[in-house]
């Protein structure tokens, strides 16, 4: 986990110089995030695409002002109470919905 913290500041860190900050700059780190995505879908086994996924997502939570790792495990917590279905067509496996 140290070194995962010590990451995450070092991104937040260097995005914040980089590109500054601000709310104007929430929706286009989300419409890099998509972007970043289909690359990832084009290359699945590149880990420097989904590298790149991660630093955005740094970022947004920078931008928006939330622990992204703290979310993430409430998610976690959630998402394991849930009750899941089989693979759709795609391979897909999503949560059943009440």
């Amino acid at each position: 986990m140290e070194k995962y913290a010590e990451f995450a500041i070092h991104a937040i860190h260097w995005a914040r110089e980089t590109f500054g900050g601000g709310k104007e700059r929430i929706v286009p780190v989300v419409k890099h995030i998509h972007k970043e995505a289909e690359e990832l879908l084009e290359h699945p086994l590149d880990p420097v695409e989904a590298a790149d996924i991660l630093i955005l997502l740094l970022r947004h939570s920078d931008l928006v002002g939330y622990d992204l790792l703290e979310e993430a495990k409430k998610k976690l917590e959630i998402n394991k109470k849930r009750k899941w279905g089989k693979p759709d067509s795609e391979g897909i496996i999503e949560h059943i919905r009440d």
